[in-house]
């Protein structure tokens, strides 16, 4: 059985791949789990300020957001701001989430427009940190476990990178032997994609 567990704690993070077929993991204090359809994005039930929303969940980006139609970017001198909404209480799928009281309110409808799929927000690290996240491929599950549970899923240890946003990224060796960080992003299904320099460089390597 494959499968990732993201410990999104204490800017430590691990990735436990499983070693062979095992039992599905089921630890204890499960606050939020939805079901892998596909390559398509994850979704988890979001209630804000009383109000139910489907977010999508995406290690690879670290504001959580919520679209808001007409709402965009804005260039100033000081570079690209975001607008933003106060939140009084933000739930993913019952669990509290008390240390968020502001997101990122954005229009997404290009994204809904693009995928077919009706996008309400996007759930990013400032959520996810604060939780073990375990993804299984396998069993078409993810799964975010209270960061106090005890539980330890099977398989081999291998420790990732995070970045000051708390983006998770991998190293990975490629068959020149040069290594890279590779990010990985749950809000980009079925594909790897390689920045166009290194690609490039990469290409002129062979």
């Amino acid at each position: 059985m494959r499968f990732l567990m993201f410990v999104f704690v204490c800017e430590c993070i691990l990735c436990h791949p499983s070693a062979g077929k095992t039992d599905e993991w089921r630890p204890t204090g499960i606050a939020a789990h939805a079901k892998i359809v596909g390559t398509g994005s994850i979704r988890l039930p979001v209630t804000i300020d009383g109000k139910t929303y489907k977010f999508a969940v995406d290690t690879g980006t670290c504001d959580t957001i919520i679209s808001t139609r007409g709402w965009v970017p804005k260039n100033t001198d000081d570079g690209i701001v975001l607008p933003t909404r106060p939140v009084v209480s933000f739930l993913v799928q019952g669990t509290r989430c008390e240390w968020i009281k502001e997101i990122v309110a954005i229009d997404l409808s290009h994204l809904s427009s693009e995928t077919g799929e009706p996008l309400d927000g996007i759930i990013g690290t400032d959520v996810l940190r604060r939780f073990i996240v375990h993804i299984d491929p396998d069993a078409e599950s993810l799964l975010l476990v209270s960061a106090q549970s005890e539980s330890k899923p099977p398989g081999d240890p291998i420790r990732l990178k995070v970045d000051d946003t708390g983006i998770p990224a991998v190293e990975m060796m490629l068959h020149n032997g040069q290594r890279l960080d590779f990010v990985i992003d749950t809000g980009l299904g079925g594909c790897v994609i390689v920045d166009r320099d290194k690609q490039e460089r990469l290409a002129g390597e062979r």
